[in-house]
């Protein structure tokens, strides 16, 4: 049933905006032209349980799928003839047993052509069931030591929202972690291929979640989809800035420790927590764009952060600080320009370390390639380079 017949496009997505927020990609598909062939199934009217979208990209067809009824969907989807036709490039659905139920695992399509089958190949993105977790964290604390964000993320409480995607399962080439920080969502990308990194999160559909505020991974890989997400007739939603410098990742580790003294806080100066006073102002220097701003003001309200106060001035003024993550991340070291030479980093770094391994959380920072300074202040204090260089893509609004 192609439900474009009984409704004109306005109708269908006012309803859908009341009743199935999540069927985003359908209301901006009604907005294209003719020549993109938009058609919409449905399993009955009006009491809907199925929603089948389909739509051309030049000679590839897309398919998406939202049901609340996996078995209805499979059925729907068979009748539709859909899944025979040989244009189709790309299939996302929901619920994920609506695919595999269609035989499915990863979109082996078995379409007829010249009396004979072929199978069409097409790689999505799995997201690891949650009884899963702890088999893969102890696969990777042994196999691949550079996702330790994800190790971390898998210890933090469910108001996180954390989910993880493969391209398959148990044979892993691609992770990535989406978890909220706030209001904020933060995606990092984990891979040993570039070009199966960039399909498994084109059809986990994650980068057009319009909430991301910051995404981490390999440069070609965020190059190369943000590339594809601009250019899809579907997608208005995030602007995104990939950094220009790439950055490597450093996680602390005691063994490395060169600089185990810890000098005195000079005269006139106070360690202390950053004041909530001095909250917006510290955010502020950190970032340009609103979004990373409130995302800063998250981490300072939430996580361990150490501050150092210039207790000359009335009142104290914040002169160097380092902020964390709920992954144990530092972020926003910073040292006014007045006060450097002093050593005063280096204490801040030395707090914060103390502080999150007493939460007994491992601390780790991103360190830009050109920054060799810093890169060798955090080795002295045993942070050690691992794993590949990082690329950030940030929101802009």
């Amino acid at each position: 049933m192609d439900v474009k017949t009984l409704l004109s496009s306005q109708e269908l997505k006012d309803s859908l905006d009341k009743h199935w927020p999540d069927t985003l990609e359908i209301a901006r598909a009604l907005a294209l032209g003719e020549q993109y062939d938009v058609h919409l199934f449905a399993d009955s009217w009006p009491h809907i349980t199925t929603l089948i979208l389909t739509y051309n990209e030049g000679s590839a067809k897309r398919v998406f799928i939202f049901s609340t009824d996996a078995s209805k969907s499979v059925s729907t989807l068979e009748k539709s003839g859909i899944i025979t036709d040989f244009k189709i490039s790309i299939v996302l659905g929901s619920p994920f047993n609506s695919l595999l139920s269609f035989n499915m695992l990863k979109l082996n399509f078995c379409v007829p052509m010249m009396s004979t089958i072929h199978a069409i190949d097409l790689p999505m993105a799995i997201e690891i069931d949650p009884t899963k977790r702890e088999e893969l964290k102890d696969f990777l604390y042994r196999h691949w030591p550079d996702t330790v964000e994800i190790v971390h993320a898998l210890t933090l409480s469910d108001g996180h929202s954390i989910h993880l995607f493969a391209d398959s399962w148990p044979h892993v080439t691609t992770l990535i972690l989406t978890y909220n920080e706030g209001s904020a969502k933060q995606v990092f990308i984990f891979t040993t291929d570039a070009s199966q990194g960039v399909l498994t999160l084109e059809k986990s559909g994650i980068i057009a979640d319009l909430e991301i505020s910051l995404v981490i991974g390999d440069k070609e890989i965020l190059q190369r989809a943000m590339d594809k997400i601009i250019s899809d007739p579907l997608y208005v939603g995030q602007k995104y800035h990939i950094c220009e410098e790439v950055a490597a990742r450093f996680i602390y580790n005691a063994s490395f420790v060169t600089m185990n003294n810890r000098k005195p806080l000079p005269a006139g100066y106070k360690l202390d927590a950053i004041h909530s006073s001095d909250v917006e102002l510290i955010a502020s220097k950190w970032h340009p764009y609103d979004g990373l701003k409130r995302l800063m003001i998250h981490y300072i309200t939430n996580y361990p952060n150490v501050a150092i106060y210039d207790t000359t001035r009335e009142p104290p003024q914040p002169i160097s600080w380092v902020t964390s993550s709920g992954l144990g991340a530092l972020w926003h070291l910073y040292t006014v320009e007045e006060h450097r030479g002093k050593g005063l980093g280096t204490l801040v770094i030395q707090e914060i370390t103390e502080k999150l391994l007493a939460e007994g959380v491992t601390p780790l920072t991103y360190i830009q390639l050109s920054k060799k300074s810093s890169q060798s202040i955090f080795a002295k204090l045993g942070y050690v380079r691992t794993g590949s260089v990082v690329a950030f893509m940030d929101a802009l609004q």
